[in-house]
């Protein structure tokens, strides 16, 4: 009985994957609404085959708008966008720096 159950929740999921979009996830996340575990799993896995797919140094067009480290504020991110434009209107450097990897990376 619990394989169908899980099964069926399986097919569910399916089901609403197909249904979503990377600019459906970007709106709910502007309203600062909670994701499902499945739809976040989906959104690294999507994430994982494009930065898989990109080469280690990217050109970034002129003009652009560089940043310095947000720590992983999801807050700081929406005012900077409010502030200088959205992408890909506006072109993004952001400069990350932790005590392993310092990295920068590009919305373009």
């Amino acid at each position: 009985m619990r394989i169908f159950r899980r099964e069926k929740i399986r097919r569910e999921r399916e089901k609403q994957r197909k249904r979503i979009s990377p600019d459906t996830w970007i709106e709910r996340a502007k309203e600062r609404e909670l994701l499902p575990e499945y739809e976040i799993e989906e959104l690294c896995q999507m994430a994982i085959e494009i930065l898989m797919m990109e080469g280690n140094i990217q050109p970034v067009a002129a003009p652009v708008t560089i940043c310095g480290n947000i720590h992983g504020h999801f807050n700081n991110l929406l005012e900077i966008f409010k502030i200088a434009g959205e992408p890909p209107e506006t072109n993004f450097l952001f400069l990350v720096l932790n005590s392993f990897f310092p990295f920068s990376f590009s919305l373009t």
